[in-house]
């Protein structure tokens, strides 16, 4: 197995120095883990010279075939690894800044108190992570229910609305249609509304509306303050802003409509059926928590 892990690194790295860089061992170690594995097979897998690397036809077949014979057997290791009685490793997790400091940090807090033996680390990041080559266990993220070539587990529905503060429709004025929008004062954030269009549904009806504004910022959470402050009108989540709509402090703006966005709160792994325990311990009590702290139902199985 060992070998054909060293076998499909040379392949996604190019070639077998920058391999033996990735997995920390000399290129003399990558080169004798081929050798075996072709050896074995009684085929050679690669052609290489002092300056490139090309597959052989039975290479490309392996290589198309290893990486799911790698997970599956990393599944079957996995399901051994279960008979032992406590939960305990390490859960790497990419999410989103807004919602760790509302939700996720003390949510956090809490299944440790319930799981010692685990380790998080809880690394906070608007921008979307690639799970695999930046070394997370779960990304957190708004997203659809589907992806290429991760697992998605939905964790609570998502939602977005446009509010205001009561002081800047006094001031400015409040939108009517969705076209009114193009006349205000529309903060965006930087990574979920970066094409400055906003997709809005009436009745069915799609409206795509150009907006402008003179403020666009990468964090919910600062955002929301200015919104809260008066300086215009925002797009943002509703588990943002929930609180602050319920007291009043800010107002929804074109309430009728829908604003079309990402339908869930999403966790993505790279793991297939069966994460380490420690990472499906963490998710399942994520799903099962962070729904009731967004006042929601949770999620169906």
């Amino acid at each position: 197995m060992e070998s054909l892990r060293v076998f499909m690194e040379v392949v996604l790295a190019g070639s077998l120095s920058a391999a033996a860089r990735k997995l920390g061992v000399a290129t003399s170690a990558v080169s004798k883990r081929l050798a075996q594995l072709e050896k074995g097979l009684g085929v050679p897998l690669l052609v290489r010279s002092s300056r490139s690397m090309r597959l052989t036809d039975a290479g490309q077949a392996l290589a198309e075939r290893a990486p799911s014979a790698l997970r599956e057997v990393e599944d079957a290791f996995a399901s051994a690894r279960e008979l032992g009685t406590a939960t305990q490793g390490s859960v790497r997790v990419s999410a989103p800044v807004t919602l760790t400091e509302m939700h996720l940090a003390p949510l956090t807090a809490d299944f440790l108190l319930a799981e010692p033996s685990v380790r998080v680390e809880l690394v906070v990041d608007d921008r979307f992570v690639d799970p695999v080559k930046e070394g997370f266990d779960l990304v957190i993220r708004s997203g659809p229910a589907t992806h290429v070539s991760l697992v998605v587990k939905k964790l609570a529905r998502d939602s977005r609305v446009l509010c205001a503060s009561p002081a800047y429709l006094s001031r400015a004025g409040t939108p009517v249609t969705p076209e009114d929008l193009s006349r205000h004062n529309c903060m965006r954030h930087s990574f979920n509304d970066s094409s400055g269009r906003w997709a809005l549904n009436v009745e069915g009806h799609r409206h795509t509306v150009l907006v402008r504004g003179n403020l666009r910022l990468n964090h919910g959470g600062a955002l929301k303050e200015a919104v809260l402050r008066g300086l215009g009108i925002g797009y943002l989540p509703l588990f943002v802003v929930q609180d602050e709509l319920a007291r009043g402090a800010l107002v929804r703006v074109l309430p009728e409509v829908v604003v079309e966005a990402p339908p869930f709160l999403i966790a993505l792994h790279p793991y297939g059926r069966k994460p380490p325990r420690p990472v499906r311990g963490y998710l399942e009590y994520l799903a099962a928590h962070l729904p009731q702290r967004l006042g929601q139902s949770p999620m169906p199985r």
